[in-house]
């Protein structure tokens, strides 16, 4: 079994080109359901790379064909 990797808000953010809280928006929202809250933390968490992985090709099957 391999293990999962994860990122955190801030890696999120950097690839999508957003801010952290435009991430923490999206996990309030559903986008990245398996987030998770980092303990002792308020505003960050890990979100495993399948679920960004996952939200990348439901974004490029929506993009418009020339």
């Amino acid at each position: 079994m391999s293990k999962q990797e994860f990122l955190t808000t801030a890696q999120v953010a950097e690839h999508y080109g957003v801010t952290t809280r435009t991430v923490l928006n999206w996990i309030d929202n559903g986008r990245f359901p398996n987030a998770q809250k980092l303990p002792g933390e308020t505003m960050t968490y890990i979100i495993p790379r399948s679920d960004i992985e996952a939200y990348d090709k439901k974004r490029r099957q929506s993009e418009p064909t020339d």
